[in-house]
């Protein structure tokens, strides 16, 4: 049992897990839902219809959106990726997908300190708008899926 949390050890290792997780994760969805779509001759407009079948579109689109943005986040620097880490730990807390939580916290918690770095010293506007449209959409998600629980 040891060995499998080693692995984790490496953030870098755990980042690439967490990217694939979430493209997989997201290209599953829709592939069901294709799958679903055809086996009941519903097209995949009227199958979206469904409030359930469009907040969990909504959260698989974003999801490839976020492991697009990891990837950025990567590329730029240590205090880049940490930052957007604990951004990811705090969607994936707010929309229960537990083992992207879980991921996501462990690069936290293994990534070493960053030094004096700026944040996304090339790509901020890139990063920094694609959090901002995330947490959009998170909110809007949240929202809808309150309005589901309270029967609205």
């Amino acid at each position: 049992m040891s060995t499998f949390f080693a692995m984790f050890k490496d953030y870098r290792r755990t980042t690439t897990i967490l990217f694939w997780y979430w493209l997989l994760s997201a290209v599953a969805y829709l592939l069901y839902q294709t799958a679903v779509s055809a086996q009941t001759g519903m097209s995949f407009e009227e199958v979206i219809t469904d409030p359930g079948v469009a907040l969990a579109f909504v959260a698989s689109c974003s999801v490839i959106i976020m492991a697009a943005l990891l990837r950025v986040a990567e590329a730029e620097n240590l205090r880049t990726l940490r930052i957007y880490a604990i951004f990811s730990v705090v969607h994936q807390l707010l929309t229960g997908n537990i083992i992207g939580l879980i991921l996501a916290a462990l690069i936290v918690y293994y990534m070493p300190p960053a030094k004096d770095e700026s944040f996304a010293p090339t790509q901020k506007l890139i990063l920094i708008g694609g959090m901002v449209l995330i947490g959009l959409v998170l909110v809007l998600w949240l929202v809808a899926q309150l309005n589901r629980m309270l029967g609205g």
